[in-house]
């Protein structure tokens, strides 16, 4: 078989949560999401490398806080991520 080298695809013009939800359709539609098996962060196997929005207020001020360390700010007009496609075994 041969193997290519594909590039990012730059989808920037819009929020970074909507920049995500493109290219999470993007690679979908590439067929290059094969990430089963990856231990991911966001808890859900079928999307480990999904997007999290789980950042609290600090109670001290400041910027807020991410319980998994992993979370994203809430974006306005932001979808769910939990309907985005599965990733392909």
């Amino acid at each position: 078989s041969v193997e290519k080298i594909v590039g990012a695809v730059g989808v920037s013009s819009d929020t970074s949560c909507a920049d995500h939800f493109i290219a999470w359709r993007v690679r979908n539609g590439l067929g290059l999401d094969h990430l089963r098996g990856v231990d991911g962060v966001s808890g859900d196997a079928a999307r480990p490398d999904n997007i999290i929005f789980d950042i609290t207020p600090n109670p001290s001020g400041g910027s807020g806080i991410s319980a998994g360390g992993f979370g994203h700010p809430d974006c306005i007009n932001t979808g769910d991520p939990a309907t985005l496609p599965k990733v392909q075994p």
